[in-house]
């Protein structure tokens, strides 16, 4: 129990030191952006219900070594099992589903895995990291949001976001990078993705 607090503490220390201050959610079209295939070394990510993500992502990862690593300390978070969510949460700023623009989280996402880790957090005199304000996200759509509770899911199993008509133009457009453009009339546009369940 020590060592795993040990690792929450550094992580958690390492997240919301000063470095961090100037962070900015980035959500701008970049040229630079691919899709690629989830680092089966990304357990962070692993068993999602897709299996493609953006680089650089939404903390401005620009290699794999960098978001692997990264993503790693949050590991120990999720373990305390604070918020069924929170990996999904985590996963939407690591590893972002393939679209352009990226699809964040939704606020309410942020918020409800902030007021049930938070307090673990806390209790072990970390607060909540600058990163992950979520002031910085919307809730509108599109963006990620957990599954209802009526939902016969694991906690990271369903991710369902409302394409906007722009996005879906945009996705028309092969400007999802290299991901390969699927149409469903369920679906209406996704990445190749193996998506398990359609946009509703």
């Amino acid at each position: 129990m020590h060592r795993l607090l040990f690792f929450i503490a550094i992580g958690l220390r390492m997240l919301a030191s000063a470095e961090w201050e100037d962070w900015s959610m980035s959500s701008e079209i970049r040229s630079n952006r691919r899709c690629i295939d989830i680092p089966s070394n990304m357990s962070l990510c692993k068993d999602l219900n897709y299996t493609q993500m953006v680089l650089p992502n939404l903390l401005d990862h620009e290699t794999v070594p960098e978001a692997v690593s990264q993503s790693t300390i949050w590991l120990q978070l999720v373990d305390q099992n604070c918020f069924p969510h929170t990996r999904l949460f985590l996963c939407t700023l690591f590893a972002p589903l393939c679209f352009d623009p990226l699809v964040k989280p939704c606020r309410s996402l942020c918020e409800d895995t902030r007021r049930h880790c938070e307090p673990i957090m806390k209790k072990h005199r970390y607060s909540w990291p600058v990163i992950l304000n979520c002031s910085k996200f919307e809730e509108k759509d599109p963006c990620v949001r957990a599954p209802k509770a009526a939902q016969k899911t694991t906690p990271t199993a369903r991710i369902a976001v409302r394409p906007t008509d722009s996005i879906i133009k945009k996705m028309n457009n092969n400007s999802c990078g290299e991901c390969e453009m699927n149409t469903k009339p369920s679906n209406r546009m996704i990445c190749s993705s193996k998506f398990r369940k359609p946009f509703t």
